[in-house]
């Protein structure tokens, strides 16, 4: 678990929004992102054999909900770069950045789903098979592999394809949530403000 939660930092550095950032404070969360995916999968050790089956699922959750906010902390303090419907940097706000950092998690979670969630109870009904009784040993893991792999084949596409990349927010709740962030968009177009501003809200 510890390693899977390493290999799966290295994407989420890509994410970073801000310009010139110190990789130094982006590394800080890395040992408490490891020590929260081990809490938590730990914690369904005495659990039933069924529950055991979703101690993956529980940790995925888990820990991307703590982890993609702790490596995208420096958006959440400085916030992500909004820009006009041309492009054009306006501001930085950290509306925006809870917004794009809550899709990116929820989109994750999609995408583990279906071969966390049903592949334990598809392999409850196939152990129990003759074959399976017989061989289990050598075609258990492999063949939970092979579906795990063709679900994520399927699967990426569409959590990556449930909120627009470049995500939009509106200046009426930006006045809000983000009075601050608000109020330098409000002196750059004066009377003229746009209704949307946009930012890219990290994968």
């Amino acid at each position: 678990m510890c390693t899977k939660k390493g290999d799966t930092s290295l994407p989420k550095y890509k994410d970073i929004q801000i310009d010139g950032e110190n990789w130094d404070e982006e590394l800080e969360p890395f040992p408490g992102k490891k020590y929260g995916a081990v809490c938590h999968s730990t914690s369904f050790f005495r659990a039933s054999p069924i529950l055991q089956r979703f101690v993956p699922f529980a940790a995925v959750c888990a820990s991307n909900m703590v982890n993609i906010p702790l490596m995208r902390q420096s958006e959440i303090q400085n916030g992500v770069v909004v820009t006009d419907e041309d492009n054009n940097p306006v501001t930085k706000s950290k509306y925006a950045a809870f917004k794009g950092i809550g899709q990116v998690v929820f989109s994750r979670i999609v995408i583990c789903s279906p071969s966390m969630v049903l592949l334990p109870f598809l392999m409850e009904k196939l152990e129990k098979t003759a074959f399976m009784v017989r061989y289990g040993r050598y075609v258990n893991a492999p063949f939970q592999i092979l579906l795990s792999g063709l679900s994520l084949v399927v699967m990426v596409p569409v959590g990556c394809a449930l909120f627009n990349q470049r995500c939009s927010i509106t200046v009426d709740k930006l006045k809000i949530i983000d009075s601050e962030a608000y109020e330098e968009v409000k002196s750059r177009y004066g009377d003229n403000i746009p209704k949307k501003l946009y930012f890219n809200k990290g994968l």
